[in-house]
């Protein structure tokens, strides 16, 4: 615990659990009263991936600063609620990120707007979540060159009407999987080939936040 935190009492879970500077993670079910003026109770919901395992064991609660307030809008015109909502979202993916690294504890200097900020460019600058609809159109774009040097792996000079339909198929899905938070790849030279076939596409706008997803990639399997 810190040092300069403080002990909780038992019944201080419906307010957060507050110390010094910090507030503790509790089960989401702990948190039956409202917050202080000036804090919110950030609802950190556990969720299944594809394969139903959760990326936390429960939904957590964890009682922070509000890091903009609607009364902040006032000030600045070019806000208003919506950018509330859309930065409480923010701060929430930041204490999610927290809390599945193992922190039992926020504390609250390192999620202040200034942190947030940094967090949202780290996550927005070429290595934030890429869509489905995104990696379709970027292929849709780029597949006359994508489908030249599928062909070439194969070692063909070009492809049928049914080798291409299969092609198409085959690198949207291999492309896809680019749209998970950690990408993951059973083979180094799928990757390889990926990130090869991309860098023919430079001059397209995505190109740049796909090559870093795949950069960021991880191998499970190298057997070819």
């Amino acid at each position: 615990m810190d040092a300069n935190a403080v002990e909780f009492s038992a019944d201080a879970s419906s307010k957060g659990a507050n110390l010094v500077g910090a507030s503790i993670v509790l089960s989401l079910k702990s948190f039956d009263k409202a917050p202080d003026s000036g804090m919110r109770l950030a609802r950190i919901i556990a969720k299944k991936d594809k394969e139903g395992s959760k990326d936390l064991a429960e939904s957590k609660g964890v009682i922070v600063p509000d890091v903009l307030t609607v009364a902040d809008c006032a000030k600045f015109p070019s806000l208003n609620s919506a950018m509330v909502k859309l930065m409480q979202d923010w701060q929430n993916d930041l204490i999610k990120s927290l809390i599945v690294a193992g922190e039992t504890q926020i504390q609250h200097a390192a999620i202040t707007a200034e942190r947030l900020a940094a967090h949202v460019a780290s996550e927005s600058e070429s290595l934030g979540r890429l869509t489905e609809a995104e990696i379709k159109n970027w292929y849709e774009a780029n597949k006359g060159a994508l489908r030249t040097l599928y062909a070439t792996t194969k070692g063909k000079e070009s492809l049928t009407e049914t080798e291409t339909k299969q092609a198409d198929l085959t690198m949207v899905r291999l492309y896809g999987a680019l749209t998970e938070k950690a990408p993951v790849f059973q083979k180094e030279s799928t990757r390889d080939n990926l990130r090869l076939f991309a860098e023919a596409c430079d001059s397209h706008a995505l190109t740049g936040k796909i090559l870093a997803k795949l950069a960021k990639a991880e191998i499970v399997s190298d057997d070819i």
